[in-house]
């Protein structure tokens, strides 16, 4: 009991008891916040088609040359490689489809 009082009268002696502790050793007295903005009213959106794809991929060229920076593994080096679009997106579905069937379910595998 004895330590906490202590501690109770370095804090007042200090400025550091009440609501001046609460702020971080005394900054800025926090204020009221600042009145909501009223909502907008949502826009129905019409002859939109979803299709599953993304739309940034969807018009651009193939044959663009698209450089990509990745970091390999156990590297801290990023490693920069430029293909073309649409050799990178092959690229990448081969690699998704290749892990889908190493970690697939097999019976008897134990997974």
């Amino acid at each position: 009991m004895r330590k906490i009082l202590i501690a109770a009268g370095f804090l007042a002696a200090c400025g550091l008891a009440g609501a001046a502790a609460a702020q971080g050793f005394g900054q800025v007295a926090i204020q009221a916040a600042p009145p909501e903005a009223p909502a907008k009213a949502a826009t129905p959106v019409a002859g939109v088609t979803v299709d599953g794809k993304k739309t940034a991929e969807k018009g651009k060229d193939p044959d663009e040359v698209v450089c990509k920076s990745t970091t390999p593994i156990g590297s801290r080096f990023p490693v920069k490689t430029c293909l073309r679009r649409g050799d990178m997106a092959a690229q990448t579905a081969e690699g998704q489809t290749q892990t889908r069937q190493m970690t697939a379910l097999r019976p008897g595998s134990g997974n």
